[in-house]
């Protein structure tokens, strides 16, 4: 569940099998590099798959829990790098 994990296997798919698809389900459970807060480590991963989406010019959908507003849980970064956000 490690960030640089994820991006391999994104790569090595891309590479391997020339998808033009990816899916992250639960991008808070997604570890990033150690950060002061959840909100700066879930921006973090957010930034790097966005990166590599358009790198690799790939859709990557992105899964995430909501809180009890109905908002991203700890995550406005995802909304921000977000082309489209749906709930």
């Amino acid at each position: 569940r490690n960030l640089s994990t994820i991006l391999s296997a994104i790569r090595r798919a891309h590479r391997e099998m020339g998808i033009k698809i990816a899916v992250v389900d639960y991008v808070q459970l997604v570890k990033g590099a150690k950060a002061d807060t959840k909100e700066a480590e879930v921006s973090e991963v957010s930034h790097a798959l966005q990166e590599i989406a358009g790198d690799l010019e790939i859709t990557l959908i992105v899964l995430s829990q909501l809180n009890l507003d109905g908002d991203t849980k700890h995550g406005r970064a995802i909304e921000e790098d977000a082309d489209v956000v749906l709930n």
